[in-house]
């Protein structure tokens, strides 16, 4: 039985890994009041910045409904094959659960809650198709990944609250006094839920250099196959490489991947954030 890989659009999977494996991608909804857009397809990161600094408006994301997910579904095995799809956190996102629904209905469907988002989850994407070329079937392969899933390292540091403040995720106050005082927060990857992490103060460059720093230092030993670099425009390639030559310091990772991060991370966080993303031994 042939295997296909699926994933969703705030899953972060680099176009080459896409192409070579044949994963397909659903897009979920960004949502401007009554306008509707596709995620990665009809609108962009890009888009969002650019409409928020011409109006002050920021998105609301949404979930593919059960309905849509099931035509998905249908269309994918319609030749038979088995379908391992891989979900955004069910503690961050409705996508799992409705992804679930649908697959009910489906004997050759099989839904992973990624207890990730963006990169985080693309990584174990990756191990998938990787696993799937070696001819693993998808409970096997699911399997492995619901192993694996534990051990992913997943993070980011803001570099301002205001996109947090706007959505509602902390208050006018807490967001002015971390500006003035050049605080910069991390958001973390626990349990399946994003929780704010440690705080680094100063210059963004040297925050960044540190939070770096500190998720290699507090972590486990990663596995050196691949690291994950993603960042939202407003990130400069100067930052990109003082990343990446502070990585070198602790692994020397077979592949390091930098990424534009995914609608929803611009959405919440907005420009100028970074994370890097790692599996652990």
């Amino acid at each position: 039985m042939s295997v296909k890989l699926s994933t969703e659009s705030a899953i972060v999977v680099p176009d080459k890994y896409r192409e070579q494996y044949g994963i397909s991608v659903l897009p979920l909804h960004i949502l401007y009041g009554e306008e509707c857009f596709d995620d990665a397809v009809s609108i962009t990161t890009g888009d969002i910045l650019q409409r928020y600094a011409d109006t002050g408006a920021l998105p609301t994301t949404s979930a593919c409904s059960i309905g849509e997910y099931e035509e998905y579904f249908r269309a994918l095995t319609a030749d038979g094959s088995d379908v391992v799809h891989f979900a955004m956190s069910s503690g961050i996102s409705s996508t799992y659960r409705n992804a679930c629904l649908a697959a009910e209905t489906m004997d050759n469907v099989y839904v992973v809650d990624t207890m990730n988002i963006t990169s985080g989850a693309g990584i174990l994407v990756i191990k998938a198709a990787e696993m799937m070329e070696k001819g693993f079937s998808a409970k096997e392969i699911v399997r492995k990944t619901e192993e694996r899933k534990k051990r992913v390292r997943s993070s980011f540091i803001i570099d301002t609250l205001d996109f947090l403040r706007k959505g509602g995720r902390c208050s006018g106050i807490v967001a002015f006094g971390a500006n003035i005082l050049g605080i910069k927060p991390t958001i973390d990857v626990r349990d399946g839920t994003m929780q704010v992490g440690k705080k680094f103060r100063g210059k963004y460059d040297m925050c960044i250099q540190k939070y770096v720093d500190y998720i290699f230092e507090t972590g486990g030993t990663p596995q050196p196959a691949r690291v994950f670099i993603e960042h939202s425009p407003g990130i400069s390639p100067e930052q990109v490489e003082l990343i990446k030559k502070e990585i070198r310091k602790y692994c020397k990772f077979d592949e390091v991947l930098e990424v534009e991060t995914s609608s929803t991370i611009v959405a919440h966080c907005g420009p100028g954030t970074v994370g890097v993303m790692f599996i652990e031994d």
